[in-house]
């Protein structure tokens, strides 16, 4: 395994190795740490960097086991929601997964996709006259051209342009939202930014978002079941520190030790996923 280098291939201080993705189950719910086991439920392997289509399986052994009611929200870091959509993010939609993803970063362009009366922005729909700061703010944060307070109070302030999500995706990856009464929200022309002087009329009441066009896409990419960095996304996206806690029980010397290379001397992918499965079923056992 890598000593923490995630950088992929082609850069300087790569080393040979094999990556290991793992699916983890965490609790049912944020703050009921006693609900559910930590527990590695799908785990895919591939060299480093080459993980196209590695996560899809894992996550589709992990469906092998946990039913269709039993499948709620997956919270994955920054590269998982980077994939392109067809490879990963539409069939987790399809699955009945509605994504937990960090949208942090300098490069946030303000919106990530538009489609019908609606942007996208850190992966969450709002109204298209939503005011531009609100939609910058995350990049702006980034970059230091506003105060964390004000990000946050940004982020307070677009609840009230959000869609409303009604229920879990269909089998054919399939959401449903309604908009948000306009009437006393402060608008603004998405092409001006100058403040609208009459209500604009909205073209439906709601809105479908499914892989059935390019614009979609872009959408389902990204699209999560909260509001980032709400208090709630806060609460969710922390039990992602699960799957740090599975790593360190996996492969720390006073568990499996699957991190020592003298415990597994000989080369090529079968031997080396044949260990880690051994590895990871001895480690499940445990707990």
């Amino acid at each position: 395994t890598r000593a923490g280098n995630h950088e992929g291939q082609g850069h300087q201080d790569d080393e040979p190795a094999w990556e290991m993705e793992t699916v983890v189950t965490v609790a049912n719910k944020p703050g009921d740490k006693l609900s559910f086991p930590v527990l590695m439920s799908g785990a895919s392997m591939q060299h480093p960097g080459r993980n196209k289509y590695g996560p899809l399986r894992a996550l589709k052994q992990h469906c092998a086991e946990f039913g269709e009611d039993e499948r709620h929200r997956l919270m994955a870091d920054q590269e998982y929601n980077n994939f392109k959509p067809h490879r990963f993010q539409v069939e987790m939609h399809k699955l009945g997964f509605r994504g937990v993803f960090n949208h942090s970063g300098k490069r946030k362009p303000g919106k990530d996709a538009t489609i019908g009366d609606a942007v996208l922005v850190d992966g969450f729909l709002f109204v298209k006259w939503m005011p531009r700061n609100l939609m910058t703010s995350t990049g702006d944060f980034t970059s230091g051209l506003i105060t964390k307070d004000q990000h946050i109070a940004h982020i307070e302030a677009r609840k009230k342009y959000a869609l409303v999500p009604h229920g879990r995706p269909d089998k054919d990856g399939y959401h449903r939202f309604t908009y948000p009464p306009l009437t006393g929200l402060m608008l603004f022309d998405p092409a001006t930014d100058n403040r609208l002087k009459r209500t604009p009329k909205l073209a439906a009441k709601s809105l479908m978002v499914g892989p059935d066009s390019v614009e979609a896409l872009r959408v389902l990419k990204n699209l999560s079941a909260v509001q980032y960095y709400t208090e709630e996304w806060h609460a969710w996206f922390g039990l992602r520190n699960r799957a740090e806690e599975n790593n360190l029980w996996f492969k720390s010397d006073a568990a499996t030790d699957i991190g020592n290379p003298e415990k597994r001397r000989a080369r090529g992918y079968a031997y080396n996923f044949l260990t880690a499965g051994m590895a990871a079923a001895v480690s499940n056992l445990r707990r």
